[in-house]
């Protein structure tokens, strides 16, 4: 048994923490106002926020004069108050994003068997047999279960790597800007990935902010278990590093398609004493987003079946949210807060594929896991 750490404080349990829209929802949490919109991007002026979209990786920089900054660098602080929260993410121009760099991407897929046992392989991204490139910083692994042998499932791991600091300065890290190249190594039913995201603040100041990431997947037991490994190696302390673990059905050339929300299938997250749904957000309408749960008591959320035969899920040990932004996919997000320079934080997270509903994914997560 794992046990979740207590990183948590006194924060509201739930948030939509994109930036968007919050239209009706059928949620009864939402109903009683416990789902909690961020403001539309035309608010965020108010926030003393500026987003530039055309200006290459995209960035919210918080306006500030006064606060000495550089004296809070190597403070070890932890979110605290009522109200805290991070701040929004910002959407990404498809024109902030680098051009494909024309070089073959290692990948690799978890292909599991009816026993349990799994296999590794190596696929090679480009070319009319590969995978196409993915213009984000993240690192793709793949999982195939004997199920569904013509469907693929990809986990971006991450998708998405915003780092704020205590002042409210976010960087957002893209691929290839601000890294190192991944080294990978594959070892039995493990692949292991780490990469170093580097650069400074667009604030003038000259702030070094980084991550050394590594990540650790090894198939065991019909799943994927994964170590995550965050040190924080820039100068100043992070408040929040959201990281966007994203578990795809509409990998390359095997989509998942019956596990889409538009064939049936549903979103299921549980608060602890009973479950929750939610619908995804719609393609074609940017900035809609609607359910998000912040710090969940239970770092899973699944997509079932409209049939109810087979759930898949994506889990931490300690989530900082869940939520699901398309029809396609689910996230749920590791909790890393309050990490001073040097500062190491370590999670654990779960893909699961169950058959049956959501119920076999709770008893799989509450024996991997704590659960209240």
């Amino acid at each position: 048994m794992i046990r979740k750490s207590s990183l948590r404080g006194p924060i509201p349990l739930l948030l939509l923490l994109l930036i968007g829209a919050c239209g009706g929802s059928a949620d009864p949490l939402a109903s009683d106002g416990e789902f909690e919109p961020l403001p539309h991007e035309e608010h965020l002026n108010e926030l003393a926020y500026t987003v530039r979209p055309d200006a290459g990786p995209q960035h919210n920089t918080v306006q500030h004069s006064s606060v000495d900054h550089a004296s809070m660098g190597h403070q070890s602080m932890a979110p605290s108050g009522p109200s805290d929260r991070p701040p929004p993410r910002p959407q990404r121009p498809f024109s902030a994003l680098p051009k494909d760099p024309g070089k073959p991407v290692d990948e690799y897929e978890f292909v599991f068997a009816a026993d349990g046992s799994a296999t590794v392989e190596r696929i090679e991204s480009g070319g009319p047999e590969g995978l196409p490139y993915e213009a984000s910083c993240e690192y793709s692994l793949f999982i195939r279960h004997h199920a569904f042998p013509d469907y693929r499932f990809m986990l971006f791991s991450p998708e998405n790597l915003w780092l704020t600091d205590y002042i409210g300065r976010t960087t957002e890290f893209i691929w290839p800007t601000g890294q190192t190249d991944p080294v990978l190594d594959v070892d039995g039913t493990s692949v292991s990935y780490k990469q170093s995201f580097k650069g400074t603040f667009d604030d003038g100041s000259g702030d070094e902010v980084g991550i050394d990431w590594a990540l650790v997947a090894t198939a065991r037991n019909g799943r994927l278990e994964y170590t995550l490994r965050a040190t924080n190696t820039g100068a100043v302390a992070l408040k929040w590093v959201q990281a966007v673990f994203c578990l795809h059905a509409v990998a390359p050339q095997m989509p998942a398609e019956d596990f889409h929300q538009d064939r049936g299938a549903t979103n299921w997250v549980h608060d602890g004493s009973s479950w929750q749904t939610f619908e995804s957000d719609q393609p074609g309408q940017p900035g809609q987003h609607k359910d998000y749960l912040f710090q969940p008591d239970e770092g899973f959320i699944a997509r079932q079946l409209g049939s109810e035969e087979w759930t898949v899920a994506i889990a931490w040990d300690d989530a900082l949210f869940l939520e699901s932004v398309g029809p396609h996919c689910i996230h749920s997000n590791p909790s890393i807060t309050g990490l001073a320079p040097g500062e190491t934080r370590e999670r654990q997270g779960r893909i699961y594929v169950v058959q049956g509903g959501k119920e076999n994914i709770r008893k799989a997560y509450c024996e991997d896991f704590d659960c209240p």
